[in-house]
């Protein structure tokens, strides 16, 4: 029998070590959390839609909630919990457990601050639920089978102080998941491919 998405990734991570950004390449940290929960034979993953802003460079986007690591956090995944808990009231701290850690992101655009993301999957029970709070204006939950297809691949244009450069994405109701997201999320489907 085949493994279920989230047992594959589980595994994959446990049999890896993540690639991590050196100390000193980043003036600051942030966290994610990629939150699976099991959904029949298969999985769906957590999605929030940011709030416009305009100090926020990825104000508006699709993301995985997060953010930037406060000094009180005793470690990124920490800061991964806490943001969490704070943006979509998921509390994994409570039935969540720690599947292992992805590689580092970091963003590719000069004007963008010299953020190292690390990003922690979590497999949280079926039927929990998120809602929108903080700065977050939407939480999705989506099948990983959705995400996976090639019917919801498409690129983004975007248009920067350096010029136009184009981006991979993926397309699914009203979210368009590019640039670091994007990033986090092909590791994640790499990992759960069967």
């Amino acid at each position: 029998m085949p493994l279920r998405p989230i047992d594959r990734i589980a595994a994959r991570l446990a049999s890896r070590e993540p690639r991590l950004s050196p100390e000193g390449s980043y003036t600051e940290e942030a966290a994610v959390a990629v939150c699976l929960r099991p959904a029949g034979g298969s999985a769906e993953i957590l999605l929030v839609r940011r709030a416009e802003h305009p100090l926020d460079p990825w104000s508006g986007d699709a993301a995985f909630p997060g953010g930037r690591r406060e000094p009180s956090d005793p470690s990124l995944s920490d800061t991964a919990i806490r943001e969490t808990l704070e943006e979509t009231g998921l509390d994994l701290n409570d039935g969540g457990v720690l599947l292992g850690r992805l590689d580092d992101v970091h963003p590719r655009v000069v004007s963008l601050p010299g953020l190292n993301v690390g990003s922690f999957a979590f497999s949280i029970p079926e039927g929990a639920t998120a809602s929108a709070r903080s700065e977050i204006v939407a939480a999705h939950w989506i099948p990983i089978d959705e995400l996976a297809s090639p019917v919801r691949q498409a690129s983004r244009v975007h248009r920067g102080t350096a010029g136009e450069r184009v981006f991979p994405s993926v397309r699914y109701a009203d979210l368009e998941i590019w640039g670091l997201t994007h990033r986090i999320l092909s590791q994640l489907l790499e990992l759960a491919r069967a």
